[in-house]
């Protein structure tokens, strides 16, 4: 919850870079000091490491990995942590719609096989796959969370 300061600060800078190119006016001084505040204080509390855009899932990834000590965490660690690894694949798949890229050209989830066109928006045609990986996900953080809340009961 906390990181929000982290990333509202990245956002605050990116928009006070382009605000007046897209026609808006930048924070005030006033605005900027307080998310410039919040920032500070969260590092403070939450260490250095904080700032990166997994830093506020440092402390339990170094925990398990003390090689990860002072590096630059990415979404592979979130997934080694929890043992998610193996479905990579399909994360890496799904992503092509949402993050275009020449793979996307070709390989469009929502079109059926051997259709020859480039789909425009959203699509509820083979929804299986993602669903069980929806589900899978919703349950696991389900038990996470009900284990968390056993540990605080007792």
């Amino acid at each position: 919850m906390q990181h929000r300061y982290v990333k509202s600060r990245e956002d605050a800078l990116k928009y006070q870079e382009h605000a007046a190119r897209l026609g808006q006016k930048p924070l005030t001084a006033e605005e900027m000091f307080k998310i410039e505040q919040n920032y500070k204080a969260v590092l403070a509390r939450y260490g250095k490491d904080f700032r990166h855009s997994y830093g506020w899932a440092y402390p339990a990834l170094f925990r398990h990995n003390l090689l990860l000590k002072g590096a630059k965490i990415g979404f592979e660690h979130l997934q080694s942590a929890v043992q998610v690894q193996h479905w990579n694949s399909y994360h890496r798949m799904a992503s092509h719609a949402v993050h275009p890229s020449a793979t996307s050209i070709r390989f469009i989830l929502g079109l059926r096989e051997k259709i020859p066109l480039i789909l425009a928006g959203p699509s509820n045609a083979d929804l299986a796959d993602p669903g069980q990986g929806a589900l899978l996900s919703l349950t696991n953080a389900t038990a996470a969370l009900m284990t968390y809340e056993h540990f605080l009961e007792n």
